[in-house]
């Protein structure tokens, strides 16, 4: 029997009635990143991504020792986008979401988090990464999102 956590892809974004508010730009954030986490990669890529061209990075990061994530952030419009993080545990999710919102995120621009499953199958649960509190705080918000599309979808 496998043991091993189920992963999903959370996605991260500033809520549609304020869309820029986190001035998401590519090269800012690749520099925090790459300052926060010597070891992360990242690259650039620019095409069509959904009905616009649009610029996007990839990246790979050590979230904690041993354990990479690997995601992508794009900006269709300036200063707008998302942060997709490719199939994370609620821990290692939790984990990023707390960085993002630490170190990248101007304060106190919310972010919110759903899971691809979530929009997958119409699961309208959207939730909001704590604005501040531990890692724990965060893990109980991704964990219960989880729960519920899982309950959902029959998952």
């Amino acid at each position: 029997m496998n043991n091993e956590p189920l992963r999903y892809t959370f996605i991260f974004t500033p809520p549609k009635d304020d869309a820029a508010c986190w001035g998401l730009k590519l090269a800012d954030f690749a520099e925090t990143l790459n300052n926060d986490f010597p070891d992360s990669s990242t690259s650039w890529d620019e095409g069509p991504l959904g009905p616009l061209k649009s610029q996007s990075l990839s990246f790979e990061l050590e979230i904690m020792p041993g354990e990479w994530l690997e995601g992508i952030v794009s900006t269709p419009y300036p200063n707008t986008g998302s942060v997709v993080l490719e199939l994370a545990t609620p821990l290692l999710g939790a984990a990023f979401a707390k960085w993002l919102r630490d170190s990248y995120v101007p304060s106190p621009a919310p972010i919110e988090v759903v899971t691809e499953l979530a929009l997958e199958n119409g699961v309208d649960d959207v939730r909001i990464v704590p604005s501040t509190g531990d890692l724990a705080s965060i893990v109980r918000v991704l964990e219960d999102h989880v729960a519920l599309v899982e309950e959902e979808t029959g998952g």
